[in-house]
Formats: C-alpha cells, structure tokens, sequence
C-alpha cells in the first residue's frame, strides 16, 4: 500500500512539475524590475543564502566618477580611468564589458553623461562551483528571469552583458587539469594524450602558461585575457588552426549545466547532440552553461616566424597591389604548410608611420622553411609594385611556443586589446582559394574600409581547419564555410566617447564592407563570434546547412528559452524591448531589430 502512495505522489509531482513548465511556456515576457512578478527582496535574500553568499548587485562599473552618485570617489575614478582600456579591469569586474556600445554607455568614466545600471544585469552570481551555476539557472528559469553569461566581457557582439537579468559570472571558474591520457565519462575507452581540463573561465594567457609548464601548445586565441568558455562555443580560430584545426575540434568532453538545471555530461558517446552543437553552434548561453571543457592539447614542437609591416606611399595604388598580391599567395603557398598569420592595418594611409603590421607563424619546419617560401613573396611585391610597397620584417625561429606568443609573467596584460573601453563594431566573412585568386580581389579589399577603420585580416584557416586531425565524434556544428576557408578578412571600428549620430553612421557603413567582403563569396558565410551583430542573415552566415540541426537541438534541451543570446540560435523568436525580452509571436512582427542588444 506504501509503495502504491509513493508511486502516486511522484506521479503528482511530476504532473505538477510539468504543469510549472507548461505554464513558463506561456509567458510572453521575461519578468523585469519594473514587473509585479518580479522576486521580492525576501526571495533574493534566500537565493543568496542558497548559494553561500555568492550573489551580488554591481554598481555600474564607472559610478565612483559621477558626482550625483553615491558611490562618487574621485581617487577611486582616478584608478578606474587609469584601467578603462586595460581588458583584464574589464575582465575583472562582473557586469563590464570592453565595449561600452552593448551596455547602451550606461556608465562612461565621464561626469557629463548619465550614469545608471540600466544597460547591466541586476543581480551577479559569483559563481565558482557547478552548484551556483545550477541554483542559478533554476531560479531564472522557475521566476521567468532574462538570464546572462559573462566570463570576461571580451565579446565583439554584446552577448556577455544583458540588461534587467540575473549574470552567471564564470570568471573564477578556472581550475585547470593535465591528463597524460583521457578516458570520457561513459565511453569506456581511453583517448591517447595529452589533454587538459579546463574551467570554462580559464583565460588564454593561464592556459598557455599552464601547457608551457608541461611542454604542451593549447590551440587558443591571440588575445591573453579571452576566455576559454567563449573562444571555444563559436569554433575559435588560432595561430595554430591552419596545422591543427580550430579550438573546439580539440574538444574531447564537456561538462554544463542545461536549461532545466541538470549538471550533465556530454561527449561521443553520451549526450551526443549537444556535444555535437556545443563544439561551434554558438555562445555558452545558448544550450546550457558550459562548467569545463576537456581538451586536446598538442606536444611543443619548433616555431618558425616572421613579423614586420607593408611600408609603401600613403598616396600610391601599390599598397593594394601589395596586400592582394599577398592574400593570393597566401592560400597558394603559405597556408597549405599550416601557416597563419594576421595582416592589421589601413592600407589608405600606408606609411611608414603608420604601416600595417604582418606576422606569420609556422610550426613544426626545420629552421630556414618559413624563409625560403616567404622570401620570393617579399621579393614578388617589391617587382609588382616598382619598389614603391615593400614588405619589410625580420625571420625568428623558436622551440618556444611561449615565446612565440609573447606570454609575459605578469597575472595581467597590460596592453589590453585594441579599442577595450570605447565603441567596437565589427563586419568579417570568409573566403576561399576561389575568393583570393579572383581578379576582383583588389578592388572588394579597397571597398571594404574606409580611412578609419581597421582592415584586420585573420589568416587561420588551413589544412588543419579543412580536415581536423584531433576532432571527436562525428563531426561538429562548426560553420561549414570554415572546412574551405583560408582567410577571415574583417572591418573594424574603433572610437571613445558617446556619440550616438556616428554611431548610427558607422553601422551604415559597415554594411557597405560587409557586402563588399561577401560580394567574392556569397555562399560561404561568417564567423560568429568577430561578426556584425545586426546581421539579418545570420541563421545562414554564422552557422550554414548545420542552423536546422542547431535549431532542433535548442528546442529539445530549451524549449521555453531559459538561454538567449545575440544572433544565436532560436534568438530570432525573442525581441529586445528596451531591455525585456518578449516572445516575437505574443508581440507581432511589426519589430525588425529581433536581436540587437539594448535599443540602441
């Protein structure tokens, strides 16, 4: 009799915990502060007691350098001002974000502009182990709670800060691990190593300084204070992409939090779907909470490398000649041996003030490889171009991968990235060997900048990236575009201030590049995570033939939307009411701007 009560009272219990979700399901809106629904101060305070304290309710990042605030300091704004474009004081603060455009300039470190927490999340998890990260979840999704991801704030598209939410920040969730070998849970074989585990908030910089440790190169972005978390969720291109594939073809494991806030397992033989959508279909917040990922790491090998710059006349037509002729050269000789390398710059104004800079990296040649192919390239634009464009640089050869990527002793980097406390936006595409021999090439790279913006060139796609050597499973959701592509070009712009009318300005104008860089290769498509965050498109240019599989995936393992992020998959069914986010279909599809964050 016992028995037949506790079989009936779990079937109560689950009738009740679907009739919960039925009725989550119909929710038009996310609840906001300004909402009835919205938790009391009681509630707060007990989530807070269920996650040991971790819970937290930032002041915006730069209030202390406003007089009408409360928290107004003038040495405390000194020290912010000081650090506004460092990346890690970014990194470093839970609601920050390097460029100030995705929080609507909420809070500038400048007293003659408002200062308010409105382009922030609410409340902050200080999440540092799976639990917190599971108590969150759960509360967002059982009060109908906007739900936000940040790591570092490193984000091209503003996805790791979202207005009136409740933030997991994964920032000190950065334990690292080394695996001589590696058996994945469940599968019962062993994947020969090495491998590392690594905290979905581990940064670049801990990373390298972890595998340099241990004699070991971890394929990873340029950038030191990215995160692992981020890097990996749209495919990460890499110095060493072109010999080894893109970061998340290293992936052998994934641990995460889903939307129903079960901590699972996923791999090639367990949860399988999302492992296969989790390895390039799209941002952490878009099918669960990313705790660790296990990766492929890949034993030192020797560096060969060269750096230097493209000097010519600011008022001649070689310049173009000149970068062409090396984008074609490029796909023909230089990536087929897996080297990569970025080209930064404005050719307009080719100088030899302000020259773009070129840097390739080749790993694993004897020493004289790099020099020997890379020298009658230099020699072939001083002749196309009559002496008038040089390349000009110098060769290193290493057996020190830290070298190689300049890994500083210091916990921070000082430097920043380029542009960190001001305005970004962003174009980028990828194109093929087709795309660089066409004759058009010339003319689509001089159409796609302007005197004030960046012409930023990726050159990380190659043999590796077209035939992954490490990648597990069958396959993964990395876009297609990347199995063909041998160059990421991308557009972008840069400026400090509030200026909301060039604001508007420059997006119209990224456009303009935007369809110049696709203009070679319209078939092919983006890369998600350094791409235009308007993009209307972006079902097919971020994720290709794979956004239907992605598509399904979501709605099995988040039907009712606890994730959201900017042009991510399923994005397209929620608007962005200046700040609330409401089903498309409860409010019409008068509302073009689905998916760009803040109103602005």
């Amino acid at each position: 009799m016992l028995s037949v009560f506790i079989c009936l009272l779990t079937l109560s219990l689950r009738i009740d915990a679907r009739a919960t979700e039925t009725s989550l399901e119909q929710k038009q809106c996310k609840y906001t502060p300004d909402s009835p629904e919205w938790p009391t101060a009681s509630e707060w305070a007990n989530f807070n007691e269920t996650l040991g304290g971790r819970l937290l309710r930032p002041s915006a990042p730069a209030a202390p350098c406003h007089p009408s605030n409360p928290l107004f300091d003038a040495q405390d704004c000194k020290y912010i001002t000081d650090r506004w474009t460092n990346s890690q004081w970014h990194s470093d603060n839970p609601t920050s974000s390097l460029w100030q455009n995705w929080n609507g300039y909420s809070c500038l470190p400048d007293a003659k502009f408002e200062c308010t927490t409105d382009g922030f999340p609410v409340f902050v998890v200080n999440a540092t182990k799976p639990e917190h990260v599971k108590h969150a979840v759960d509360f967002a999704r059982t009060k109908n709670i906007r739900l936000n991801i940040k790591s570092t704030g490193h984000d091209f598209l503003g996805r790791s800060v979202q207005p009136k939410s409740l933030s997991i920040w994964t920032h000190y969730m950065r334990d690292l691990e080394f695996h001589e070998d590696y058996s994945p849970r469940g599968c019962g074989l062993s994947i020969p190593g090495p491998a590392i585990s690594a905290g979905s908030g581990a940064q670049m910089r801990e990373l390298y300084r972890f595998g340099a440790d241990r004699k070991v190169m971890v394929v990873g972005g340029s950038s030191q204070t990215v995160s692992i978390g981020g890097y990996l969720s749209f495919g990460g291109h890499s110095t060493l992409s072109p010999a080894y594939g893109m970061g998340t073809d290293q992936v052998i494991e994934i641990e995460l939090v889903k939307a129903n806030g079960e901590i699972v397992i996923a791999n090639e033989c367990t949860n399988t779907d999302l492992f296969w959508a989790m390895r390039g279909g799209g941002e952490g917040s878009t099918f669960g909470v990313v705790l660790k990922f296990v990766i492929h790491v890949i034993p030192a090998v020797p560096i060969a490398s060269w750096s230097g710059s493209i000097v010519g006349n600011s008022s001649s037509d070689a310049n173009w000649d000149a970068v062409a002729h090396i984008h074609a050269r490029w796909a023909q000789v230089l990536s087929p041996l897996g080297a990569s390398g970025y080209m930064i710059g404005t050719p307009y104004l080719l100088g030899p003030k302000n020259a773009p800079s070129l840097s390739i990296t080749l790993p694993n040649v004897a020493n004289g490889t790099l020099q020997k192919v890379f020298q009658p390239i230099i020699n072939e634009v001083a002749n196309i171009t009559g002496g008038r464009t040089i390349v000009k640089g110098s060769f290193r050869y290493s057996d020190s991968w830290e070298k190689t990527v300049g890994l500083s002793n210091s916990s921070t980097d000082s430097r920043g990235f380029p542009g960190a406390g001001g305005t970004k936006l962003i174009t980028s595409w990828l194109w093929d060997a087709e795309s660089v021999s066409s004759p058009n090439l010339k003319q689509v790279l001089m159409n796609s900048i302007d005197n004030d913006t960046l012409l930023f060139q990726d050159f990380t796609a190659g043999p590796g990236t077209h035939n992954p050597p490490f990648m597990r499973g069958e396959g993964n959701a990395v876009n297609p575009a990347w199995r063909s592509a041998f160059v990421r070009p991308a557009a972008e712009m840069q400026w400090t201030g509030l200026n909301l009318e060039k604001l508007a300005e420059r997006k119209s104008t990224l456009q303009t590049f935007h369809t110049a860089m696709k203009s070679l290769a319209p078939n092919l498509g983006s890369y998600g995570n350094e791409a235009d965050a308007f993009d209307l498109q972006a079902e097919h240019n971020f994720f290709g033939i794979h956004y239907a599989r992605l598509s399904l995936i979501k709605e099995k393992h988040d039907p009712t939307g606890v994730f959201y992020c900017v042009n991510c998959v399923n994005s397209f069914k929620w608007v962005d009411r200046d700040g609330q986010l409401c089903l498309r279909s409860a409010v019409g599809t008068a509302v073009t701007n689905v998916t760009a964050p803040i109103s602005i």
